[in-house]
């Protein structure tokens, strides 16, 4: 995953004036539910990047939540769901991205439970990942799983990090000022 940068970020703009074709209503969709989930004092920034000449879309938080003290979360999980996709678009599937919607409702219920905080999701170029800060990555996983029963297995790859000083989500936010 690279941060967006002036060289491979063309244009960053306000994902409610981009996207209106049938592949990416969808990923608004996305965007709108989650937004209308999240706090008023919990501001997440939408905004596209471009990678490899396909469009990325970026969500991620502006600043730490309240109640969330960064040295308590020193471990970065990075949660990547790779796709396929046929299209140019780099984005996923109707079908891919209604399970990733699924999958999301249920790392929903894992947000700021105290085990951990979603901080940032990467979508674009065959590629979703959601990266969370946590406390016990064992103790999270063992959450994950729990959330997840009755759910398909999903194409996930799971990588732990230590990231104490969240340098992966501040360079990301840095790059959106």
């Amino acid at each position: 995953m690279k941060p967006a940068t002036k060289k491979s970020t063309t244009k960053l703009r306000v994902l409610a004036a981009l996207y209106s074709k049938d592949r990416k209503v969808g990923i608004l969709d996305f965007i709108k539910k989650r937004k209308d989930k999240k706090d008023v004092g919990d501001p997440w920034t939408i905004a596209e990047g471009n990678e490899d000449g396909l469009p990325v879309l970026y969500r991620l938080r502006g600043c730490v939540p309240d109640g969330i003290s960064i040295s308590k979360y020193p471990y970065l999980l990075s949660i990547l769901w790779h796709y396929e996709t046929k299209e140019e678009s780099g984005m996923p599937s109707k079908d891919t991205n209604e399970q990733q919607l699924a999958f999301d409702d249920a790392l929903d219920e894992m947000d700021n439970t105290g085990q951990g905080t979603l901080m940032l999701v990467v979508t674009g170029n065959g590629r979703r990942e959601w990266i969370w800060y946590v406390s016990n990555p064992q103790d999270w996983l063992a959450s994950l799983h729990t959330c997840l029963v009755g759910h398909p297995v999903y194409p996930l790859d799971i990588q732990q990090s230590e990231d104490s000083e969240w340098n992966t989500w501040k360079t990301f936010r840095d790059s959106f000022k």
